[in-house]
């Protein structure tokens, strides 16, 4: 028995030293890596109607949606996670499953026209010391992550928040609201009871409290500016909050993507390529003056590349360019670790409604430069999952001898699902006949093959 466990023991070791000799370390990285193009669905909106945009689109991995503090803890310590449920069943309905990132926001106003604080209201009392300042330069308000009540406060929230939703395999990620908290200064900063210290520190809290309530799901932190450090003490606090992000294994992302914009934050997103994942948000404004494909380009060159890539639902721009250049580019977009090879786990405490039964489909990689093997299991598997995932995937590339291989196999098995012929109406000998030509590596059947992916 020694034996055989001294022999285990040699080959995991062996193994790792293999994969660490060829990428990057992961340790960093959660259990569920699903890299690509995810969209930002509108504040406030029905969720189902703006989730349908990418119903059909395969390459869009998910959807990321802002969900106020408050509607997650309307009363001190009751938690109300039902709104999530819903969006993640809606999700998994949909022809390519989708996953959701949550993103938790405290800071702003909501959609009502009292325009009221999005905390809880027992925040906005003074044991938290209001909960929120309003700075004199606008109607903004902000909330007081650097008091520790608040702190503490958020802290449960994300506890309660782990508790329900880590091992849920369609929650690929949870964001923070960006770090820009309003320009508090001089007297405005007495008055808010504020340091530019404080509100470093408590930053850093709040982010190391989100990471260990999920320590199998990718968490960001939005970091663009912090309040009261201008200069050489504003540069050194934004590379102190990344530096504590690759520490304790958090993503790092930012709310905007400007083009050639000045963010301190921008120059250090190559440096956490590979380290965490990176995943900056296009949003309303960034589409003002310059093109998709502009943004895209930036985005691809500057930050990192990004592992993940959030766009927002500002139309006409998201059906007319959006939509089109994330077809072309296919998903995910910069990563450039390989899949993940643990399995991701069964979901725990389920939602209440019955939802569809979908397996979740392995994450693949890929470079900018296009689409890489393998496609199809990462041990030559016929999964039905993979190879419908592969073939919306391929769409573009050229099939390599072993790929072409590998589709033929599987359809000769017949695991290319009765689902994906459905697609087609394609009945009895019909199936095998047009399979069986499918498999032929002609590039004109390559793109009837990537049509029968059900998608």
């Amino acid at each position: 028995m020694n034996n055989i466990i001294s022999r285990v023991a040699l080959l995991a070791m062996g193994l790792s030293l293999i994969v660490g000799s060829i990428v990057p370390a992961q340790a960093a990285f959660p259990v569920k890596y699903h890299p690509g193009h995810y969209m930002l669905a509108f504040f406030g909106s029905n969720f189902n109607w703006s989730a349908d945009f990418i119903k059909n689109e395969p390459n869009f991995m998910g959807v990321q949606r802002r969900y106020p503090w408050k509607s997650l803890e309307p009363t001190r310590g009751n938690y109300n996670f039902s709104a999530i449920e819903a969006d993640l069943r809606y999700l998994q309905s949909m022809p390519t499953p989708k996953r959701l990132i949550i993103e938790i926001t405290d800071n702003g106003r909501d959609e009502t026209p009292e325009r009221k604080s999005h905390l809880p209201d027992y925040v906005l009392t003074p044991e938290f010391e209001g909960g929120v300042f309003i700075p004199a330069h606008g109607t903004v308000l902000v909330t007081k992550r650097w008091n520790t009540a608040v702190q503490d406060r958020q802290i449960a929230l994300f506890k309660a928040l782990g508790a329900r939703f880590d091992k849920e395999p369609f929650i690929e990620g949870v964001v923070l609201d960006e770090t820009a908290n309003g320009n508090l200064t001089g007297e405005e900063a007495v008055r808010a009871n504020y340091t530019a210290e404080k509100g470093y520190a408590g930053q850093k809290r709040i982010m190391s409290g989100l990471r260990d309530a999920f320590p199998t799901t990718m968490t960001v932190q939005y970091i663009n500016w912090f309040s009261g450090a201008n200069g050489a003490d504003g540069v050194a606090k934004i590379k102190g909050m990344m530096e504590h992000a690759g520490a304790i294994g958090m993503g790092i992302g930012g709310p905007d993507v400007h083009v050639n914009g000045g963010e301190i934050s921008y120059p250090l997103y190559p440096s956490y390529k590979g380290k965490v994942p990176l995943a900056p948000a296009v949003q309303w404004n960034d589409y003002d003056g310059f093109t998709v494909q502009q943004i895209y380009d930036f985005a691809m060159t500057k930050l990192g590349p990004p592992d993940y890539l959030v766009w927002e639902q500002r139309q006409p721009m998201f059906t007319n360019e959006v939509i089109p250049l994330v077809r072309r580019t296919g998903a995910p977009t910069g990563s450039v670790l390989p899949p993940v090879s643990s399995p991701v786990p069964t979901a725990v405490n389920p939602p209440p409604a019955p939802a569809p039964t979908v397996a979740p489909t392995s994450a693949t990689s890929a470079a900018p430069q296009g689409l890489q093997e393998p496609l199809l299991g990462s041990r030559g598997s016929c999964e039905n999952a993979d190879v419908q995932r592969s073939m919306s995937d391929l769409g573009g590339a050229s099939l390599t001898k072993s790929l072409r291989k590998r589709i033929s196999k599987c359809s000769s098995r017949g695991q290319i699902t009765n689902k994906t012929l459905r697609a087609k109406k394609l009945r009895g000998p019909q199936k095998s006949s047009r399979l069986g030509k499918l498999s032929q590596p002609s590039s004109g059947n390559l793109g009837q093959l990537v049509g029968l992916g059900g998608h």
